[in-house]
């Protein structure tokens, strides 16, 4: 099953991915991957799998202890919010959106690719 933010992306066998059990990844809980140089989150709501960069786009700050409410995830050093599901940014401070990333859920296997699906919008008031 493919996220439905990432069907306009094509898919394509040059892109670096890792690939996971579904079981593997716990529920509601920021699980820490890598691609190659590249940090990830990734968030498990059943069998949806969401893929975001690791650091906070305000001061780089990691995003793994941050808190989880829903699909808001706040960052635990200057409390910015974002949605997992977009990367969009829900509050202040003043700062991009979080870049998001491709994900592939298929049987019992998740496959995240090193391909954003959103880029960082620029801050806005």
């Amino acid at each position: 099953m493919t996220h439905p933010v990432d069907s306009a992306v094509a898919p394509s066998a040059q892109v670096p991915s890792v690939t996971l059990k579904l079981d593997d990844i716990p529920e509601r809980t920021p699980h820490p991957v890598t691609i190659g140089r590249r940090a990830l989150l990734l968030f498990r709501y059943g069998d949806w799998v969401y893929a975001t960069a690791a650091r906070c786009t305000h001061q780089g700050v990691e995003l793994a202890d941050g808190e989880l409410s829903g699909s808001l995830l706040r960052c635990p050093w200057h409390g910015v919010k974002f949605d997992i599901r977009t990367g969009a940014r829900v509050n202040q401070p003043n700062c991009r959106d979080l870049r998001t990333f491709r994900t592939e859920v298929e049987d019992d296997q998740v496959t995240v690719y090193d391909q954003a699906i959103s880029a960082p919008k620029g801050a806005t008031s």
